[in-house]
């Protein structure tokens, strides 16, 4: 069994413990989590399952969120595990009304890992504008586009282009939410057109923005 969380924009969440371990899938929306050593934007399509031992905060993006969370007793964790390569699965499952199939397939990601400085701030200018291109994010940054490449995937285990892509779904995913037509979304997150974005979408989340559109509104 699952439970669908609405959160309203701009909310920040004191430090707290969660009563159990779960996992937790974003299908609208945004946020921030931060645990006293690392901090994770989060956008749809993000898949975490958190232990009921780690402190942490959240603070919710401009958009809100919808946030569906399963508990999950059987797993024992000590730490946060993040993937989207279950988004798919997970969006498919909970969009469609099916039993939460919600389990990262990455390994344990530590807490104590120490991301570059020039990958922050990447991340940080994709969120400001995810249509950046390579070799403008890496003009920003003042190195080269092979470099900036080959040290995201050595930090993340992901690649650039993934994240990039990554973004721009999301971002026309919480515009479709919004009611904006898919046609509009896919120019808001600068795809070259509809049936772009369409075949991004259905690539990353396995299902249609149309599809994505009507079961927002069933769940909403």
């Amino acid at each position: 069994m699952y439970e669908v969380k609405k959160y309203p924009p701009e909310i920040v969440m004191d430090w707290h413990f969660d009563a159990v371990s779960h996992t937790s899938l974003v299908v609208q929306g945004s946020l921030v989590e931060q645990t006293p050593n690392e901090t994770n934007f989060v956008t749809v399509g993000a898949l975490v399952t958190k232990p009921n031992t780690q402190i942490h905060r959240t603070k919710i993006g401009s958009q809100g969120a919808i946030i569906v969370t399963t508990q999950t007793l059987e797993i024992e964790i000590s730490s946060y595990r993040w993937s989207d390569s279950s988004a798919k699965r997970g969006l498919l499952s909970v969009l469609y009304g099916n039993e939460m199939d919600l389990y990262p397939e990455t390994s344990e990601i530590p807490t104590q890992r120490k991301i570059h400085p020039i990958i922050k701030k990447a991340e940080r200018h994709l969120r400001a504008n995810p249509g950046l291109s390579l070799n403008a994010l890496a003009r920003l940054l003042g190195t080269n586009p092979s470099y900036l490449s080959q040290l995201y995937k050595s930090m993340t285990g992901s690649s650039l282009n993934h994240k990039r892509t990554n973004n721009r779904l999301a971002l026309a995913a919480n515009a479709i939410a919004e009611g904006t037509t898919i046609g509009s979304a896919a120019i808001i997150a600068n795809f070259s057109d509809q049936a772009h974005l369409t075949r991004q979408f259905q690539k990353f989340y396995g299902l249609s923005p149309r599809q994505y559109q009507k079961a927002i509104q069933r769940i909403s």
